[in-house]
């Protein structure tokens, strides 16, 4: 039997401080920059979406949050976001201010031999207050 210490992982200082450097990059984003990066994550999934519930075409409205993961060989992405439905050419309705903009939550699968993800999920997840 090996001892206690033997059993904890030690993490070197330096990877602390890598880790607290790339925390800071990322706060130090402007929302501009973070919802840039976040964009084609949100086209991936709304297309996702629109796709395997026709008739109900929705447009990105704000990009929330992305938290990455890597996982035997894959980027793992989640994704927040709102969305609105589109503008509805027909005579029958029209898209008012009125359509309410909805709160969406997506999975993503990046293989890192591929560029295009697989989206696992993407669904409603609530309302967004007005």
């Amino acid at each position: 039997m090996g001892s206690s210490q033997s059993a904890e992982r030690v993490i070197p200082e330096q990877a602390v401080q890598d880790l607290h450097r790339e925390d800071r990059i990322l706060q130090e984003r402007t929302e501009e920059e973070r919802d840039a990066s976040i964009i084609r994550h949100v086209h991936h999934a709304l297309r996702h979406y629109n796709a395997n519930d026709e008739g109900l075409d929705f447009v990105p409205v704000k990009p929330l949050m992305a938290a990455y993961v890597g996982f035997r060989g894959h980027i793992w992405v989640h994704v927040s976001f709102l969305a609105r439905r589109s503008k509805i050419t027909s005579s029958k309705r029209r898209r008012g201010k009125d359509d309410p903009v909805k709160h969406f939550f997506a999975e993503l699968r990046y293989d890192h031999h591929f560029g295009t993800p697989t989206v696992e999920t993407c669904t409603i997840i609530g309302k967004w207050p007005a």
